[in-house]
């Protein structure tokens, strides 16, 4: 058990900042308000500190340089008070990976480093469950990723065919947990 004390608690509701106690039980908060005779077997004072949720870094490159595999802690994430990250922005992503679209990850990371063994998203975060992250992670799909697997680098539309297949993958891919 963990009790925060004395903390200025910004909830995330939108209400005005508050002074109170946060009890943590099991991991998880159990109570907030005042409990000036609680115990726990941790006491942090947090007098004249502020207490907030988790943020979210909604554009970041921990994907892109593969950094969810070279340092799945992502401690300077945590030490900014960042608990979630989102990846696969730019139009790209790590998965899905297909016909070649591994080839896009060459621009921005050396997939070399890390063994990219999936295509899909079930398989890229079944890969990625294997790592000890230290944040949470989402993903959204990659546009350009899926646009050079169908048509390599060519720089012109997409013909209708084409376009539906884009259109299926993202589908898929938002079906099998991207955001």
């Amino acid at each position: 058990m963990l009790l925060i004390r004395n903390g200025t608690i910004i909830d995330g509701t939108g209400k005005p900042a508050y002074k109170g106690d946060i009890f943590v039980t099991g991991g998880r908060i159990s109570a907030i308000g005042a409990f000036p005779n609680k115990k726990a077997d941790t006491v942090i004072d947090a007098l004249g500190l502020t207490v907030t949720p988790g943020f979210i870094d909604v554009n970041n490159d921990s994907d892109h340089h593969l950094a969810l595999f070279t340092n799945p802690g992502q401690s300077d994430f945590l030490a900014q008070g960042v608990t979630t990250i989102i990846g696969g922005h730019c139009g790209a992503s790590l998965a899905p990976l297909l016909y070649g679209s591994l080839e896009s990850v060459r621009k921005w990371a050396n997939p070399d480093e890390v063994n990219v063994n999936w295509r899909w998203l079930p398989e890229f975060f079944r890969t990625l469950g294997t790592q000890k992250l230290g944040v949470n992670f989402g993903t959204l799909v990659g546009h350009s990723t899926i646009r050079r697997a169908i048509i390599g680098e060519d720089l012109r539309d997409l013909t209708d065919n084409e376009l539906a297949v884009l259109k299926s993958i993202v589908w898929r891919s938002m079906s099998e947990g991207a955001l």
